[in-house]
């Protein structure tokens, strides 16, 4: 006679709770890389009627894992302040673009990247 001890369910809620911290890791480095970028982004738009300023940021989040991604730009409903910032980072026939989405990339690149690393190794210490 003897006991049988059955740890399969304790190891799947055990697997379940690692990949929910996992998650909230690398959603909290990928909010502070967001962060850098919208910061940029602010500071490099075009301001007429500061419309485009107040509807800047994070559209949504995609992926998972390590394949998460976050989409920023416009994140207003109203389709007239997308198309204005359309026209002003492309341009019209009449108008050259401003490229001020283009420019905030390229400028926050890497100081982004590294506000994520440092975000994920102080999460990971």
């Amino acid at each position: 006679m003897g006991m049988e001890f059955n740890f399969n369910n304790l190891e799947a809620k055990l697997d379940e709770m690692a990949k929910k911290v996992g998650n909230e890791i690398l959603d909290t480095a990928l909010d502070a890389g967001v962060q850098v970028f919208e910061e940029r982004m602010e500071a490099n738009v075009p301001i007429d009627t500061s419309e485009l300023k107040g509807n800047l940021g994070e559209i949504k989040k995609t992926g998972s894992g390590t394949g998460r991604k976050s989409i920023l730009g416009i994140k207003s409903n109203d389709r007239d302040i997308i198309a204005r910032g359309y026209y002003q980072e492309y341009g019209t026939e009449r108008m050259s673009g401003k490229h001020w989405m283009k420019k905030s990339f390229d400028e926050a690149k890497t100081k982004a990247n590294e506000k994520i690393i440092e975000v994920l190794r102080e999460a990971l210490k």
